[in-house]
Parts: C-alpha cells; sequence; structure tokens
C-alpha cells in the first residue's frame, strides 16, 4: 500500500503545481480505487471509499486535497503512529501528522533531488509545507515554512530552503517544542541510524557539484540478524579537479549541548573518512570537520569537539576546536583527498563504504 501510496503521490505533486488539478484528483481517485479493490484494512479502506464519494461532490482543486488527505492517513496509519486511531488530543495526533508528512516528503524528495531533478524536490518540499500549513502546529514553524514556500530563487535554492525549513518543523514536533530552542543537552544518542526515519533524512552531496566524477550513495541497510544502519558507498575520482564525496544530514538543535565530543558507532574501509558538524543552515557555508578510519568490523570511535577544525571547500578558515557544541545544527560523513587540516593525504581513488549505526555524545 506505501509503494502504491507513494507512487501516486510522486505523480499528483507535478501535475497539481502545474495547475492539472483534474488530472492530479485523477491519480488519487484511481491509487485510492485500486486499494479498495486489492483490499486494503478497513478502517483504511473505510477512509480511501469515503474520500472517493467526495471526490465526485465539489470541484478538481477540493477532491484532489480530499484524496490527498485519505492518502496521507493511510501512510499514517500504515507508519504504526497509530494516527488514524482517533485517541489523544488533535495538536497531539497534527504532530504525528506532520512527522508522517515530512518524512514521506524527504523519502520522495531526496532521490529526485540527488537525480538531478532540483525542481521536482522542490515542488515535492512545496507540497508538504502546504499540507503542513493545515495543521495544528507551532507558530513558528507555520512562519517559517511560509516562509520557505515563498522564497523566490533557482530550484536548487528553493528546495534547500524548504528542506531547511521541514527539518526545523520535524525537529519540532518530535521534541514537542518550537524552532530555536535547545534541547536538555545530555549525553546520549543524537542520530540513531537504526531507525529508517533518521537515514530517510540525510543526503548525498559529492564532487559533481564543482564538475568532478566522483559517486556516492546512501542505503538503509540490514545484514543479517544484525541491527539496521546507514550505508555510505561509492567510488572516489581525482579526475576533473574532483576528489570527495558525501552525505549530510539534520541534527536536533541542542542535542550536542552540554557534551565534550562524539562518538561514532562503523565500521568500513580503511580509509581517512572525515566527521563534520555545522553551525549554520546554509549547506554551502563552513563545517568543523575531524579525521577517522574505520576498520572492518563494528567499533566506536570517540572525537573531542577541540579536534575538529573550521573548512570550507577543503581550506581551514579559523581556529582548532572553537566551536559551539550547543550551537550544532547539521552532520556528515566524507571521504576526500584532503585531510580535516587541509592537507593532501593518502586516499587513492576507487570504491569505498562506510556502515554507520549511530552518533553519540559524551561529556
Amino acid at each position: 500500500m506505501r509503494r502504491a501510496i507513494q507512487a501516486a503521490i510522486s505523480k499528483g505533486v507535478p501535475t497539481f503545481n502545474a495547475g492539472d488539478h483534474a488530472g492530479c484528483a485523477a491519480i488519487y481517485r484511481a491509487c485510492a480505487e485500486q486499494l479498495v479493490r486489492s483490499g486494503a484494512s478497513g478502517d483504511a479502506r473505510a477512509v480511501l471509499a469515503t474520500a472517493v464519494t467526495e471526490s465526485q461532490r465539489g470541484d478538481a482543486t477540493s477532491a484532489a486535497w480530499a484524496l490527498r488527505e485519505a492518502l496521507d492517513w493511510c501512510l499514517a496509519s500504515g507508519s504504526g503512529s497509530g494516527s488514524g486511531s482517533g485517541s489523544g488530543s488533535g495538536s497531539a495526533k497534527d504532530a504525528t501528522r506532520a512527522a508522517t508528512i515530512i518524512s514521506e516528503a524527504i523519502s520522495l524528495g531526496v532521490p529526485l533531488f540527488n537525480g538531478g531533478e532540483h525542481g521536482a524536490c522542490a515542488d515535492v518540499y512545496a507540497d508538504a509545507a502546504t499540507r503542513l500549513s493545515r495543521l495544528e502546529l507551532p507558530a513558528s514553524e507555520r512562519q517559517a515554512l511560509t516562509t520557505a514556500a515563498n522564497a523566490r530563487g533557482s530550484p536548487t535554492d528553493r528546495a534547500w530552503a524548504l528542506r531547511r525549513a521541514l527539518d526545523g518543523c520535524l525537529e519540532a514536533v518530535k521534541t514537542g517544542g518550537a524552532r530555536g530552542q535547545a534541547g536538555a543537552g545530555a549525553p546520549g544518542t543524537v542520530l540513531d541510524f537504526t531507525q529508517a526515519a533518521a537515514a530517510a533524512e540525510w543526503a548525498v552531496v559529492y564532487d559533481s557539484v564543482m564538475g568532478g566524477v566522483s559517486r556516492s550513495q546512501l542505503t538503509y541497510a540490514r545484514t543479517g540478524s544484525g541491527a539496521a544502519h546507514l550505508m555510505f558507498s561509492g567510488e572516489l575520482s581525482f579526475a576533473r579537479n574532483g576528489g570527495f564525496a558525501s552525505i549530510r544530514g539534520p541534527l536536533p538543535r541542542g542535542s550536542c549541548s552540554g557534551a565534550t565530543g562524539v562518538v561514532l558507532t562503523v565500521r568500513g574501509s580503511a580509509l581517512p573518512f572525515k566527521f563534520s558538524l555545522r553551525d549554520s543552515g546554509g549547506w554551502n557555508s563552513a563545517s568543523w570537520q575531524a579525521d577517522f578510519t574505520p576498520t572492518a568490523e563494528w567499533g566506536e570511535i570517540r572525537l573531542p569537539f577541540a579536534s575538529f577544525w573550521p573548512s570550507f571547500r577543503g581550506q581551514v578558515v579559523g581556529e582548532r576546536g572553537a566551536l559551539l557544541p550547543e550551537e550544532l545544527m547539521g552532520a556528515g560523513f566524507m571521504l576526500s583527498k584532503l585531510s580535516d587540516d587541509g592537507r593532501p593525504n593518502a586516499v587513492p581513488e576507487g570504491p569505498f563504504q562506510l556502515d554507520v549505526r549511530s552518533v553519540n555524545t559524551y561529556v
């Protein structure tokens, strides 16, 4: 059911945004009718059947929204979140629904962006922002989403502006707070990649943005009976002045407050990878980097904040260890021909792989 709904949404969103609301409604109606015929669960079948009936009464725009909301309900219910149970307060149910909307949008948008379809990715995120505006959410998040949705610029800029707004909203509804509020700061797990939702929020960035030909990908993997994890893999190339591959994602604001460093639970190729931290929402901004080399077996690597260098496009741009843990809001993993201090290293061209289970803080 989830795959069918996601496929319908991926077709319906650009159709709706192109002004063909009737076409969008037809896509969603066909999906809903198929799920009703194919034996959706009792509650889901009732919700979908009701939406199909309602969609035949109003205009095309109303029909598209009625059907889309039914499909969203099925996604939330099928994820085990319990949002379709009818229990709990309206705001609590809206928070659960918001988290589902954002996670689904990111799961659709990331492969579009990584495939070069930045406009389509922006459309998916804008659609999510519109649906979120209909929910009971903190005023600061609603304003951030509206600002991002109305922002002008290239498709790439729009996609990133909306993605940052969605990440901020997801953080707020998960913690029950509003944008800019710091977490408790207690040492513990800040990134748990044994959970699929955490992996869905990350994206690939490699040297093709500068003309290079390196390649990388990230997948949510499970090996045998072991715990699930994030897998970062690809092939590094120095051709066309390239030489880096990376993955990046959000870090809950305030999650590193009070800590003195991080512990990575990783395994992978015996190469000089870098772990990066960001204290700015701009993904083309400076980051804090520290080298580490994993082993073939799962193990923990401790990186004190004092060891991180501020870096911009491979060059050191400040003093080592001067980061503010409470301001950190993004993280990433990278393989590069340059070390964290900007000097060339011995990393070879060729295939690589890094598996990540978690990132913890310590005092």
